[in-house]
C-alpha cells in the first residue's frame, strides 16, 4: 500500500515541474586525464553554460588510465542536442566519441 501512495506521490511532483534529465558518460581519451580535464573547462565551459548543461562530476576509473566518467545534468532532451552540437569539440580535447557509452536517468 506505501509502495503506491509513493507513486501517486512522485507523479504529483513531476506534472508540476520541468523534468531534469542527468547523464552518465563513460568513455575512452586519448590524453592524460589532467590533459583531458583542462580542456574540458577551457573550451566547453561556455558552450555547456549557454545550454544549460551543468557538468555535475568527473573521474578517473580506479583501474584504467585512459577511462574516464563525466556526469552531466539538464532539462530534459537538452544534453542530446548539447552532445550533437559539440561532439567535434569533445574529439579535439581527447574523448573518443566512438567508445561513449551513456546511461540516463530523470526526474
Amino acid at each position: 500500500m506505501a509502495l503506491a501512495s509513493t507513486n501517486t506521490k512522485a507523479s504529483t511532483i513531476n506534472s508540476t515541474k520541468t523534468a531534469l534529465e542527468t547523464v552518465v558518460f563513460e568513455l575512452e581519451i586519448s590524453n592524460t586525464f589532467e590533459e583531458w580535464s583542462y580542456q574540458i573547462d577551457q573550451s566547453e565551459a561556455d558552450a555547456r553554460k549557454s545550454a544549460g548543461v551543468q557538468l555535475l562530476y568527473r573521474g578517473l576509473k580506479t583501474n584504467s588510465l585512459n577511462r574516464v566518467i563525466i556526469i552531466h545534468q539538464a532539462k530534459k532532451g537538452v544534453i542530446d542536442r548539447y552532445i550533437s552540437t559539440q561532439a567535434d569539440t569533445f574529439t579535439s580535447n581527447g574523448s573518443k566519441m566512438d567508445t561513449v557509452v551513456s546511461q540516463k536517468y530523470f526526474y
